[in-house]
């Protein structure tokens, strides 16, 4: 199973890659990756597994590959704010996620 520490060096990797401009590994590899170790983590629960994919899903889209350092992507702060509803979830639309592999 994975946990939160697993996650989140995923996540680190995913924001390193875009860095260096190769967003199509992280859409072919590490986002299904994200996406299915979000699906069976014991760490969060079930209802904040999705708001949280599509908190890291909306966050990694909008990272640029410019020199400038993006803004760390942290879960448990994540997860903090979905819990305290401090954070504006994004919509989910129609359509799906740009990254899902399907």
């Amino acid at each position: 199973m994975s946990g939160l520490v697993e996650i989140q060096a995923l996540v680190n990797e995913a924001q390193e890659k875009i860095k260096e401009s190769d967003r199509q590994y992280v859409r072919t590899v590490l986002w299904p990756d994200i996406k299915s170790a979000l699906g069976v983590c014991t760490d969060i629960a079930w209802p904040d597994r999705k708001k949280l994919g599509l908190l890291i899903h909306k966050r990694l889209e909008e990272q640029r590959s410019e020199r400038v350092e993006p803004e760390r992507i942290i879960l448990e702060k994540l997860i903090k704010q979905i819990q305290e509803g401090e954070v504006e979830m994004p919509e989910e639309g129609p359509s799906p996620l740009k990254w899902l592999p399907y």
